[in-house]
């Protein structure tokens, strides 16, 4: 999962709550990843996306 750089801000979406209890404070968090199709022109790619073979280029064989 994403954690860190500008992946996370385009592909995370957050949300933190806290619960006032008679016993003390719960706090909740909430993390959801949106999947790179659902995003509206992305600006960056997704660090752990798989490259397939069409990804690299054709390598002569010797």
């Amino acid at each position: 999962m994403v954690s860190s750089g500008q992946p996370t801000k385009e592909y995370i979406d957050a949300a933190v709550r806290h619960v006032l209890l008679r016993q003390g404070v719960l706090g909740l968090k909430k993390i959801v990843y949106i999947a790179p199709a659902q995003v509206v022109a992305p600006t960056a790619l997704v660090p752990e996306a798989p490259l397939t073979t069409t990804d690299y280029p054709a390598m002569p064989v010797a």
